[in-house]
């Protein structure tokens, strides 16, 4: 999820198209950035991606590996939540890719970005399913109960999500160093 940090002047939302045209040129300010290449195919469709938001409609896009599609999609829908003070959602296949876009893609876009005229300034956080997370009040029922219902090799285990749960900043299980049996 992406919002503001603070409160942005938000510009006119008419230029929406044409500041994501300028960003995604091969003078625009990601040409700046390190392992940044001008794509053609890049820019035609953060500007498509653009024009949907700021008309409001729906739009697919189809493109090949290496056209940069996850940039040409968070550009124009930072702007368009900071310029109309509301939240983004990028909802993805994988983990992976939120990995990629929380890991990478997004605190390169907070510098770039950051370092326009004037400065885009954004948070952002990763969420996953719900199957992702350690249930607190299942564990908490769980270890009331672990030696009616649990050998003692599954007791041990229960012990040891439950003292990384105490732990893990996020509780998200692949914060585990060793996935529990």
């Amino acid at each position: 999820m992406i919002s503001l940090s603070e409160i942005q002047p938000a510009g006119s939302e008419g230029d929406l198209i044409s500041r994501v045209e300028n960003i995604f040129s091969p003078t625009g300010i990601l040409a700046r950035a390190k392992n940044f290449e001008f794509r053609p195919q890049q820019q035609q469709m953060a500007v498509a991606v653009a024009h949907a938001l700021q008309s409001r409609e729906h739009l697919a896009v189809e493109a090949g590996t290496g056209v940069g599609k996850s940039l040409a999609y968070l550009v124009p829908a930072i702007l368009y939540a900071i310029a109309n003070r509301k939240k983004a959602v990028v909802s993805t296949h994988t983990i992976n890719l939120q990995e990629q876009l929380t890991e990478k893609d997004l605190p390169m876009l907070a510098s770039v970005l950051g370092a326009l005229p004037e400065p885009v300034k954004f948070n952002f956080t990763m969420l996953k399913g719900r199957a992702n997370y350690v249930c607190t009040r299942r564990l908490h029922k769980a270890m009331q109960q672990s030696g009616n219902l649990f050998t003692s090799s599954e007791a041990k285990e229960l012990r040891r999500i439950a003292e990384w749960s105490k732990q893990t900043k996020d509780g998200s299980l692949s914060d585990f160093d060793v996935e529990p049996d």
